[in-house]
């Protein structure tokens, strides 16, 4: 089975490159040439660019007859419209390859949806605590507290997102969780503590 890496480019906005058809280049794995080279060389003949870096290489790979892709998802920088970026959401339409679209779907449009759905609940969980915290009376006028809340809450949402988190959207990835019925569970707590809190 041949061997190839597919450079799926990512910009500044989050969006990502459509190449003809597909969310990725692909090019064949030279045992010679260094990856960091090849993905240099194949980003610079479509952008022109040679600052580039490597967020992710997916464990999982497309497979397609007699071919074997690797994917890296490189990040770079691009500050004219003259190339086809897409939002995550969009692109996937325009994906031709019926591998290539469930693979997009399944490892990096559902992760990314598991991920703003689990930023959003713990930072509602997070403003939520805050403010029952800051009623409590050994908190009024007391700014040192106020202070020591606030780097405390920072270091929290900094744990989650480098080390709770990604483990979260292994688990709900592997569960194939549905994100409409994440939202609305998210939504319904949200409208049930305005309530509470009115009372």
């Amino acid at each position: 089975m041949n061997e190839y890496i597919g450079i799926v480019i990512r910009n500044q906005n989050d969006k990502f490159l459509l190449c003809d058809g597909s969310f990725y280049i692909k090019t064949k794995l030279d045992s010679n040439r260094d990856i960091k080279n090849i993905i240099k060389t194949e980003i610079y003949n479509v952008l022109e660019k040679d600052i580039f870096k490597i967020r992710k290489i997916f464990e999982e790979k497309i497979i397609h007859i007699y071919e074997e892709i690797t994917l890296y998802l490189v990040d770079v920088g691009v500050y004219t419209n003259d190339y086809d970026f897409m939002s995550i959401d969009k692109i996937v339409s325009e994906i031709i390859n019926f591998d290539d679209k469930n693979f997009f779907n399944e490892y990096i449009l559902k992760p990314e949806e598991y991920s703003n759905i689990l930023s959003t609940t713990f930072t509602l969980l997070m403003l939520v605590i805050t403010v029952n915290i800051f009623h409590l009376p050994q908190f009024i006028h007391n700014i040192s507290s106020y202070t020591l809340s606030g780097f405390s809450l920072i270091f929290i949402y900094s744990i989650f997102n480098k080390y709770l988190k990604p483990k979260l959207i292994k688990y709900l990835s592997y569960f194939k969780f549905n994100v409409k019925i994440a939202n609305y569970i998210t939504s319904l707590l949200l409208v049930i503590y305005c309530i509470i809190t009115l009372f």
